[in-house]
């Protein structure tokens, strides 16, 4: 029997991958709190000439903030950071007036270069493999470079022999779940397509379903997912986190097109998260109500989990970019595609960000309290 409190996430993740058409289209817009208007933003630069001109405001007003459209692709504990920043007035603090929308899996890749939002949040990777078919895809920030899945299965599987001939779900091709899949079957000695089927299931709740059918034998989760797994019984056969190689597992992404007509506003959004994630470590309480909140999750034992896995001692006050878990991917990705051969791991990231944030300081201030 699967739990009324993990069942409610689920199916949000169902109901949100059904409309994921509609989603695309009109947006679907995640909780949110008011926020006084925002004093300027915290080492923010000058506007470019092409950078969208806020509303006519009085003599001596905070100047109009910044509308931007964030996607997030997971209800996971590792979108902590944008969630905290949004709840708790940092987007706004500098000059940013976020919405932000579930938009399921790989779909934030295409969010982004439609236009239908400004930012993503998403699979690092899938925004790597989008650029090398010829979109202008680039990585702006990774808020998880390291891997927070666990191939979990269920009880009769004893050991990577026990997966041959069996199948393994993922949400979809390309997707986080997909590459972890992948990663963790190749760790086990096991060849994904050959020795392991893999099939596309969408969402956490379809793989669970079939697992418990038997129509597979697993499939990755993270926290809080995985300590409510457990107590149905499903086990761990690989902790990929604990392989310590950097991931693109939950990276920011835009197109070049808009980072270059909105260097001042990606360049606010860049230094919220960098505040954000000094919230989310400093502020352990607040952050547990903000993860209870969006996770739809009452369930004091998995909340902490879900946040000693997403925020705990692995995630660093300036989070690595992950140029060299892209120079890897890269170098994997060139035995079955040409395009990746010879391509250069940093052509995919916007790195000035970040760079911008390191100058500045930024991150001393903010620990320093100042």
């Amino acid at each position: 029997m699967v739990p009324a409190a993990l069942m409610r996430r689920w199916l949000s993740v169902v109901f949100g991958s059904l409309l994921v058409v509609a989603v695309l289209g009109c947006g679907q817009q995640a909780p949110s709190t008011a926020a006084a208007p925002p004093p300027t933003p915290v080492g923010g630069s000058a506007a470019t000439p092409t950078e969208r001109a806020p509303t006519a405001a009085a003599p001596g007003a905070a100047p109009a903030p910044q509308r931007l459209r964030v996607a997030y692709s997971a209800l996971w504990a590792l979108n902590a950071v944008p969630w905290a920043a949004l709840e708790e007035g940092i987007f706004a603090r500098h000059g940013l007036d976020v919405e932000m929308r579930f938009i399921a899996s790989a779909q934030t890749v295409p969010a982004a270069l439609s236009g239908d939002v400004d930012l993503s949040f998403g699979g690092g990777y899938a925004a790597v493999t989008s650029r090398l078919g010829g979109s202008d895809a680039l990585i702006v920030f990774n808020l998880a470079n390291w891997s927070p899945y666990e191939l979990m299965v269920t009880p009769d599987i004893n050991s990577a022999a026990d997966l041959r001939g069996k199948a393994l779900g993922v949400s979809r091709f390309g997707s986080a779940s997909d590459t972890a899949t992948r990663d963790a079957l190749r760790r086990l000695g096991l060849v994904p397509e050959r020795d392991v089927t893999l099939l596309q299931l969408q969402s956490l709740t379809e793989r669970i379903a079939a697992m418990h059918t038997g129509q597979i034998a697993g499939g990755v989760a993270l926290a809080p997912d995985n300590v409510l797994l457990r107590r149905q019984g499903f086990k761990t056969l690989i902790d990929l986190g604990a392989t310590g190689e950097p991931e693109l597992t939950n990276t920011a992404f835009s197109t070049q097109r808009w980072l270059d007509a909105h260097e001042a506003t990606a360049q606010a959004f860049v230094d919220a998260l960098v505040e954000g994630i000094h919230f989310v470590k400093t502020n352990r309480e607040a952050t547990l109500r903000v993860l209870a909140k969006y996770l739809e999750l009452d369930d004091p034992e998995a909340l902490e989990a879900a946040y000693d896995a997403a925020v705990g001692q692995r995630l660093e006050p300036l989070p690595d970019l992950g140029i060299e878990a892209a120079r890897r991917y890269l170098r994997e990705l060139s035995a079955s595609d040409p395009r990746a051969v010879g391509a250069r791991a940093e052509d995919f990231f916007a790195t000035r960000f970040v760079d911008s944030v390191r100058a500045r300081g930024l991150v001393d201030r903010l620990y320093r309290g100042q």
